[in-house]
């Protein structure tokens, strides 16, 4: 049974995934970054990161080796146990072991235990993508040049004084009509605009005596609108046991009690081995319910546990 494979498979949709007796694996999400050294783009990601101080059994890793090994709850322990034996041992032995796909477990200076995650990718929406290499662009400073464009002059040569004279009465003439043109139009603009502003007015002088002279009944008042709304709650999928019964009369038995000591408890069916599952409450906060069953341990049942269904 690998169970290193499990592992990652939860820790692509869950952030923590405690191995009981030994640590826990956290997934942190990273941003995508660029590598100015090496020219690269970084995709986002969610990096591994191990907490040697997370040992408590929340019941998930426990439940997937359930439903995917197709054990019983003592069997996953044991198994859960064996994994746990097996690593301490090599680390022993070899003073180094090794997590495939997410990184090695060393021991240092005084025995501390360090991890040393891989790069491996756990984020779901980039899978699939690599780094991405971009070309440096090299900027290149403009330099004004310091010579002086050159301009050249044409110069009409005329033959004899009659071209002079003919030349002199027709720049005189396409003044006169440039001049004329430029008057027309100055008129026709002005006017233009007269026209429009006294038809302007008299467009709000009409809607002005429309509306003094208008009058407004209103017979009935409006009805009133009433919108209700409701939130849905959404299911609560995340149980803590108080224990399985092979008989339906002992799991009521058992909710009775429960609910006399206060508790939101309830049935929450019959799981694959044929048991009655009581529960002490029920969450659809995973955060939520992990708190809670840590009260639950320390002041009623040590051997509660989460099913997460």
């Amino acid at each position: 049974m690998n169970i290193t494979l499990h592992i990652k498979a939860l820790l692509y949709r869950h952030d923590c995934v405690i191995v009981p007796g030994f640590g826990a694996f956290l997934a942190q999400f990273q941003s995508a970054k660029i590598n100015t050294e090496q020219n690269l783009i970084l995709p986002p990601s969610r990096l591994i990161r191990f907490n040697a101080q997370l040992q408590n059994n929340d019941g998930l890793l426990l439940n997937y080796l359930e439903s995917k090994e197709g054990l019983n709850y003592v069997e996953a322990q044991n198994a859960i146990k064996n994994f746990v034996d097996d690593v301490e041992a090599t680390l022993a032995n070899q003073g180094k072991v090794v997590f495939k796909d997410l990184g090695e477990f060393t021991f240092q200076e005084e025995n501390k235990l360090v991890f040393e995650p891989y790069n491996t990718n756990l984020l779901l929406a980039s899978f699939g993508l690599g780094n991405l290499h971009k070309q440096a662009i090299s900027r290149q400073a403009k330099t004004n040049s310091t010579e002086e464009e050159e301009i050249k002059v044409v110069e009409l040569s005329t033959t004899n004084n009659t071209s002079k004279g003919y030349l002199k009465y027709a720049a005189v003439g396409i003044l006169t009509i440039g001049l004329a043109s430029a008057l027309g139009l100055n008129w026709y603009t002005n006017d233009v605009k007269k026209h429009n502003l006294q038809v302007q007015n008299e467009v709000q002088q009409q809607m002005q005596s429309k509306i003094e002279n208008a009058e407004f009944s209103i017979t009935e008042p409006l009805p009133s609108l009433q919108i209700e709304t409701k939130v849905a709650e959404l299911p609560k999928h995340i149980h803590i046991i108080a224990g399985a019964f092979r008989e339906e009369a002992n799991a009521e038995k058992k909710l009775r009690q429960l609910q006399q000591k206060g508790f939101e408890a309830e049935l929450v069916g019959v799981n694959k081995y044929g048991l009655h599952q009581v529960a002490f409450a029920s969450f659809n906060d995973a955060d939520q319910a992990k708190l809670q069953l840590q009260e639950i341990k320390e002041k009623h049942l040590k051997s509660a546990w989460l099913l997460i269904q």
